[in-house]
C-alpha cells in the first residue's frame, strides 16, 4: 500500500517543488465527468 497526501493549490509555485511524475490534475469536463491526468507529460505541463 502506497500512502497519500492529497494537496489542493491555485498557486503553481507550490507545485513546482514537487517531482512532476508525483502530480495529478483533476480535470472538469463538459459533462460533468472527472478526468484524471498524471503529471510529467507536455500535454499536462504546458
Amino acid at each position: 500500500m502506497t500512502d497519500q497526501v492529497v494537496i489542493t493549490t491555485h498557486t503553481h509555485m507550490l507545485a513546482r517543488v514537487l517531482p512532476d511524475t508525483a502530480l495529478r490534475f483533476v480535470n472538469i469536463k463538459a459533462d460533468e465527468s472527472r478526468e484524471v491526468l498524471n503529471g510529467g507529460t507536455d500535454l499536462i505541463n504546458a
